[in-house]
């Protein structure tokens, strides 16, 4: 997949394939094409050449709104939160995005308790959300994006702006979200990377430049050199 705007190729001739592991880490330099990915996949970019396969389904040019309702949900790096509704409100009003059919989706989405457990807010359901800490708000959104039984979850910098505490924490829920719907995770923390596990995409200049465990990543001379190494900060 190709995405080009005028002469500045952002993604080129990308090649990528998910569904081999339950959680999958974009990481690379600002502007190596990770968000544009995001943006390709949830239909707000059009691929200028090149296909999105989705269940062997071809969905290129496909509008955000159909690629959520097929279960491809994204999870924006700002959390945009109802912040004057309750926690247990907001996870009501995701709950009723325009998503998959009940049919296609297994009978709707998950129980409001069940996320709020999951998502260890069960104290806090009927807190306002604008009350809640700034890894409150990022837990509620990713809630609020699993809710409605995504089959892929896009993570845009789950970790930005969190404590150590609040890190680990998010790494966990990540992890056990895993477990019933694969995530792919766009972060610069590499600690937070290294929590997750999974496998590690490193980008560069639009393309894929390495791929595999975090340990092999970080072993790899020449993406030290790129990313890790001279450019760790970017």
């Amino acid at each position: 997949m190709t995405v080009q705007f005028g002469g500045l190729k952002v993604l080129n001739q990308l090649s990528l394939e998910f569904g081999d592991s339950p959680i999958s880490s974009l990481i690379g330099p600002n502007g190596a094409g990770k968000t544009t990915v995001f943006n390709a996949f949830s239909g707000i970019v059009k691929p200028s050449t090149g296909r999105l396969l989705f269940e062997g389904r071809d969905i290129t040019g496909s509008s955000p709104v159909a690629i959520a309702r097929l279960g491809i949900v994204r999870k924006l790096q700002v959390p945009t939160v109802f912040p004057g509704l309750s926690v247990s409100d907001n996870l009501k009003i995701a709950a009723q995005a325009p998503r998959r059919s009940h049919e296609a989706s297994g009978g709707g989405g998950w129980k409001i308790d069940d996320v709020t457990d999951l998502l260890h807010l069960s104290a806090k359901r009927g807190k306002i959300a604008g009350e809640l800490s700034h890894g409150e708000r990022q837990w509620l959104e990713i809630g609020m994006a699993f809710v409605g039984r995504p089959k892929v979850l896009l993570l845009d910098e789950p970790a930005a702006g969190l404590g150590p505490d609040e890190s680990e924490h998010t790494a966990r829920l990540i992890k056990e979200i895993s477990h019933l719907c694969p995530a792919v995770v766009i972060e610069h923390d590499m600690n937070f990377i290294r929590s997750l596990g999974g496998r590690v995409i490193v980008l560069h200049q639009g393309a894929v430049l390495r791929q595999g465990t975090m340990e092999e990543i970080e072993s790899d001379p020449v993406v030290r050199d790129i990313y890790l190494g001279r450019h760790s900060n970017a």
